[in-house]
């Protein structure tokens, strides 16, 4: 794919998102498979943290709405980027950010 096809394309995606914000995922990675990638569309997600357990090969956990986790490669910094200025989403600390579509109590 030429750079102005794909530049052309990022255009859309992003104009499709500020109509309908949950156009757009990332994609995971599940303990449970074997091999593929899963895409998780962004109003699921509860939080994302880069504090992950030792033992998970991961660098961010995405906790899902209804309990499900997945992994990913990518840093903090590349996903709030990403999420650009969807108000549904901020960055609370270091190493969390959260969906303020599912906060049901805060103490």
């Amino acid at each position: 794919m030429s750079k102005a096809i794909h530049e052309k394309l990022d255009k859309i995606l992003e104009k499709l998102r500020w109509i309908h914000p949950d156009v757009y995922s990332f994609p995971v990675n599940s303990l449970e498979m074997d091999s593929g990638i899963h895409f998780v569309p962004v109003k699921d997600i509860a939080y994302i943290t880069s504090d992950v357990p030792e033992k998970i090969p991961f660098k961010l956990q995405f906790a899902m709405a209804d309990g499900r986790l997945f992994y990913s490669n990518l840093r903090l910094a590349q996903v709030e980027k990403k999420l650009g200025d969807d108000p549904r989403f901020m960055r609370s600390q270091k190493s969390y950010i959260i969906n303020f579509q599912w906060i049901r109590k805060m103490d």
